[in-house]
């Protein structure tokens, strides 16, 4: 938990002294550095997950949902930046909770708001 904690206030840095660091070296090199730092908070989140101790179908349900919420973090980010045609299985871009069983498992796990369910599928 504490990396995940140094990671997060990385980030909060980051985006803090944004002019500064923009001004020092360029936008395109703030840019990457907050995008691999993104990467790596995901990750590390998506780790932490991974190892909780709980039972194989609650852990792999969470572990669903934290892969979920970073997947919409990404769409979000490319969409901001240019239009963006995405492709998906349905199942990723739906906005009811998931299931899914898998071998014994019955996984069950919400899903993160993407923004093209939003344009998509207006109800």
């Amino acid at each position: 938990m504490a990396t995940v904690a140094y990671a997060d206030e990385l980030h909060v840095q980051l985006l803090a002294r944004a002019p500064e660091l923009v001004a020092a070296t360029s936008r395109t090199a703030w840019t990457r550095a907050r995008t691999n730092l993104t990467a790596a908070v995901g990750l590390l989140r998506y780790h932490r997950q991974s190892a909780e101790q709980l039972d194989q179908a609650t852990r792999t349900s969470r572990m669903l949902g934290v892969r979920d919420a970073l997947m919409a973090e990404n769409l979000l980010d490319i969409s901001t930046a240019a239009p963006t045609l995405v492709f998906a299985h349905n199942r990723h871009l739906q906005r009811n909770p998931s299931t899914w069983r898998l071998a014994e498992m019955e996984l069950s796990w919400s899903r993160a708001p993407t923004p093209c369910c939003t344009s998509v599928h207006p109800d």
